[in-house]
């Protein structure tokens, strides 16, 4: 999703009593004996899955899906919350899904759109939930926590210091990666210990990317991307000239795509060599998706939707009628979905041609995830979570 503000204070004054402030830190364990949860063994999904469980599809951040069923833009069903809907969803392996709202509820609906069951937080929900194999669903809050909820019940949740605007990603190994507003990355064991916390220089509004060798790379509103160890050592950092807020996507050979407000998109090595750079007329706060063939996809503020070869060229672009701040999802026939702030769904084909349109009621911060069965789910600031089939 896109960061909207600079920070909590403003958001408390434009959201006012929905946003309910950055609470101070408290931790809530399982029990009342305040020991720790048993940690979810079970393990997240590669990039070949065909379920959507974080930001971005997979740990790796592609935007990509395995499922490729054919899809004509028709609304299967539309569920109201009566709330803005920035975050983007998450789908298990049982096709439900899961999504927060401005009014601090989280949701889990059925493929068929039917509350199964919804949380209430102490602040709103802006970013996107992960969810475990084990049915585990981890979500950050603007009270400044993350949560870990199961089948509606609290497990626990840890303080990451400020507003959480940074989606949580899953790592194979189990562990949650989650940015924050206090200028800093943390890493989250599944039992809810904070295994360490990594200072930056600035604000954490992107969600971290995982390498195939278990390293991270994120970026932050210091204009800096940083590459972490396991253990959140500094490997390495790369300057842009804006603010970081679009989420790393990598590649199969393991190279890093990244946009910044500086209006580009920067194509960097494992060793940390910038590749390319490609200009955009905006700044590029949508995370890049990467396409079966090794395309990249992402939208800017220009109104556009851009599509480059591996090598930087640009394949096409598409405009549309508002800033593209929505990450694009690509089936694995290669249409693109992403959403635009003119209030429409986008499906594109791999050949640059519009397939189809369909207006929400609002803007459409949220970024679409694809469902196994193919189905388009995507959220839209006038309270609506759509799918399309």
């Amino acid at each position: 999703m896109r960061r909207r503000t600079p920070g909590c204070a403003i958001l408390v004054a434009v959201i006012g009593a929905l946003v309910g402030g950055c609470s101070p830190p408290v931790r809530t364990t399982c029990t009342p004996a305040g020991t720790a949860c048993a940690p979810d063994e079970r393990r997240v999904a590669s990039a070949r899955a065909t379920h959507w469980p974080m930001f971005r599809h997979d740990a790796g951040h592609t935007g990509g899906s395995p499922a490729s069923q054919p899809t004509t833009g028709a609304l299967a069903w539309a569920f109201d919350t009566k709330s803005e809907i920035w975050s983007s969803p998450a789908i298990d392996r049982e096709g439900r899904i899961y999504f927060g709202t401005i009014d601090r509820r989280l949701y889990a609906l059925s493929p068929e759109g039917k509350v199964d069951w919804s949380f209430e937080l102490e602040g709103s929900v802006g970013s996107s939930p992960a969810v475990s194999d084990a049915g585990v669903v981890y979500v950050g809050s603007f009270d400044g926590h993350l949560y870990a909820i199961e089948a509606g019940r609290l497990l626990w949740r840890v303080p990451v210091k400020n507003c959480a605007f940074s989606s949580p990603t899953l790592s194979p190994d189990g562990t949650v990666y989650v940015g924050s507003n206090a200028w800093r990355v943390f890493a989250v064991g599944p039992d809810g210990v904070i295994r360490w916390q990594r200072p930056t220089g600035a604000d954490v509004a992107t969600s971290p990317a995982v390498l195939d060798d278990g390293a991270l790379v994120v970026g932050s509103d210091d204009a800096f991307v940083y590459f972490l160890g396991r253990d959140g050592s500094l490997r390495r950092r790369f300057q842009t000239r804006g603010p970081v807020r679009s989420s790393a996507a990598v590649a199969a050979d393991g190279t890093v795509y990244v946009g910044s407000d500086d209006g580009r998109l920067y194509a960097i090595a494992r060793d940390g060599e910038v590749r390319w750079s490609f200009e955009a007329k905006a700044p590029i706060q949508s995370s890049p998706a990467i396409a079966p063939d090794g395309t990249v996809v992402f939208g800017s503020a220009d109104k556009a939707v851009y599509a480059l070869f591996p090598d930087g060229r640009l394949r096409w672009l598409v405009v549309t009628g508002g800033a593209v701040s929505s990450s694009p999802a690509i089936a694995a026939d290669g249409t693109v979905y992403v959403g635009s702030d003119d209030g429409s769904v986008h499906a594109i084909g791999m050949d640059g041609r519009v397939r189809w349109a369909r207006r929400t009621g609002g803007a459409v911060f949220s970024s679409p995830a694809i469902a196994p069965n193919g189905m388009v789910i995507v959220g839209s600031t006038d309270g609506r979570l759509y799918a399309f089939r």
